[in-house]
């Protein structure tokens, strides 16, 4: 599964590039790590075990940081939803969006399958992967399209009205 999530992103960054979307390839590598860091952060401060966990193992080492062994959220999730996204609010394409979703529900299913993870921590690495994809699609928009101001022409009584 890991191999899915890192491939999204492999790939993410090939279309990015070959769609010459250098702003939103450079936001989307940054928001990435910020999106892998935010995961790694609330897998310590959480420190919710997998559904695999031996409870007498986990109760005893769970003052130590050992990330792989937290469950909450879920990396390849949160990581999965977050390309997902991004590359659809980026290329504004259709294709691009079911694959990569079908990628990214694979991921899911495989990580209750195998039970790596509980149906919750899938749900809180979506949301957070989500959110993450959003947030950086706006200030990649922000940034793209810089300050907008009112040029004098644009003053005319009917148009001000409308802004």
């Amino acid at each position: 599964m890991i191999y899915i999530s890192f491939s999204l992103f492999l790939i993410s960054l090939l279309i990015l590039f070959l769609e010459k979307r250098y702003l939103f390839l450079i936001s989307y590598i940054l928001f990435f790590l910020i999106n892998i860091g935010i995961n790694y952060i609330l897998k310590i401060i959480l420190k919710h075990p997998r559904p695999n966990e031996n409870m007498d193992v986990f109760h005893f080492i769970k003052e130590k940081i050992d990330y792989e062994r937290f469950g909450t959220p879920s990396v390849n999730c949160q990581s999965c939803l977050f390309s997902t996204l991004f590359i659809l609010f980026s290329t504004k394409n259709i294709f691009y969006f079911f694959i990569y979703l079908f990628l990214s529900f694979y991921v899911i299913y495989q990580e209750i399958q195998n039970n790596i993870s509980y149906y919750y921590q899938l749900i809180v690495a979506g949301i957070i992967g989500i959110t993450i994809s959003i947030i950086a699609y706006q200030l990649s928009l922000f940034f793209l399209k810089g300050k907008v101001e009112l040029k004098e022409e644009e003053n005319a009584p009917e148009i001000r009205g409308l802004l």
